[in-house]
């Protein structure tokens, strides 16, 4: 069973790659002599599945320095020229382990700003339900506002209402009051004019017995 890391089995793979077709099919019998490739991929994954790990591959003899010398100046590592295989094969497993952790160091930053907007999304939630429960819980004093200021009004109505039967009342009396005394000049002057009816012919009559 092979132990490789993601980065490790990539950069065997690249390395693979640079050999001749001759070296990697050898090197496939050695590895899995039961396992025929016909071309160059399939030898490159049969080899991968059979070897045990990353070092115990470039080492073997058919995995040429030149090969992982080349791998190691196109991804930029500085090593020597006059370095020998076992050298170059330490510094690959180097710079694959920086890889490797490098990715975790990326992976875990990308996991904190996911874990800081799963709390802000919690935080959000229970808010919006703290106050989803307040709206619920307060519309008992609101409705004994509204009809306290219902009755206020009512009361306000029914006090006018009241004010003007009173007025109409007061108007009414005093049109009442009013009527007698436009009346007694009225009957006055009746009265008069009976008294001076009277009294003119007993007048007259005492002129003549005279």
């Amino acid at each position: 069973m092979s132990h490789f890391s993601f980065t490790q089995r990539n950069g065997c793979s690249e390395i693979l790659e640079l050999l001749d077709i001759s070296n990697l099919l050898a090197l496939n019998d050695t590895v899995a002599s039961k396992i025929n490739a016909w071309t160059k991929h399939e030898a490159i994954r049969v080899i991968l599945d059979h070897s045990q790990s990353a070092e115990e591959l470039l080492k073997r003899r058919k995995v040429l320095r030149k090969s992982i010398l080349k791998y190691l100046t196109e991804h930029g590592v500085t090593v020597s020229t006059s370095a020998g295989k076992q050298e170059l094969i330490d510094d690959a497993l180097q710079y694959w382990s920086k890889l490797d952790c490098n990715g975790k160091q990326l992976a875990a930053e990308r996991q904190l700003p996911v874990q800081g907007r799963k709390q802000t999304e919690g935080m959000v939630q229970k808010s919006v339900k703290d106050a989803a429960k307040k709206k619920l819980t307060s519309p008992g004093p609101i409705i004994t506002e509204t009809r306290e200021s219902g009755k206020t009004r009512q009361t306000e109505e029914q006090e006018k209402k009241e004010e003007e039967q009173a007025k109409k009342s007061d108007e009414q009396r005093g049109r009442q009051t009013d009527e007698p005394i436009l009346k007694q000049p009225h009957c006055q002057m009746k009265m008069k004019m009976n008294i001076h009816v009277n009294v003119t012919p007993v007048i007259h009559v005492a002129s003549k017995v005279i």
